[in-house]
């Protein structure tokens, strides 16, 4: 017979993960307003622990979690995770590494065109009755130089995205090497 897992879920969490998790293997509790308090008083009656963005997973939490065999991630990094002592306590880590790297892309994209071409304030002018040409020219994209900090899942879509602008992308990463392309070229920072 298989063991059912008892999982907490201490954050908001897209639907999807309760259809990944499948019922007869976790017996999930879902309390994404619980404090920090609330939860280390009954972090050790569970063996899963699903996180997002507010729950610090240090040593003095780890040292009540006496049961927690994984920890799940719903983001890009363990940034809130003390990977180290995890580690030494044999709890398995995971994220959701990719998930949100289209979008951050995407949006990485629109951030630097909206700025290039001065959207924001032209709109906010336009709004008010003021037309200004010249102080609302635009940069185009193909003529500069944009650096890259990091070359993971998010700093790849991002330089996927400008390729098709021509533009030079300069990228630095603390922990890769090896990736310069014809478009992309590595440099330190």
């Amino acid at each position: 017979m298989n063991k059912t897992f008892k999982c907490l879920i201490v954050d908001e969490i897209h639907p999807v993960l309760f259809l990944m998790l499948p019922k007869e293997q976790f017996e999930i509790d879902y309390f994404p307003a619980i404090k920090r308090d609330e939860i280390l008083s009954k972090i050790h009656l569970y063996e899963a622990l699903v996180i997002r963005s507010k729950t610090l997973v240090d040593e003095d939490f780890l040292a009540k979690a006496t049961n927690l065999k994984v920890i799940a991630r719903a983001g890009a990094g363990m940034d809130l995770v003390d990977e180290e002592a995890c580690k030494k306590l044999n709890i398995k880590l995971y994220n959701a590494s990719e998930a949100n790297k289209d979008a951050v892309g995407d949006h990485t994209l629109g951030l630097i065109l909206a700025l290039l071409n001065k959207i924001v304030a032209a709109d906010s002018q336009m709004r008010s009755g003021v037309y200004e040409r010249e102080p609302n020219r635009a940069r185009e994209l193909s003529a500069l130089k944009v650096g890259i900090i990091g070359y993971g899942n998010m700093g790849e879509a991002v330089a996927k995205r400008l390729k098709g602008f021509g533009c030079k992308i300069l990228v630095y990463d603390k922990y890769k090497t090896g990736f310069a392309t014809n478009e992309v070229k590595q440099v330190d920072l």
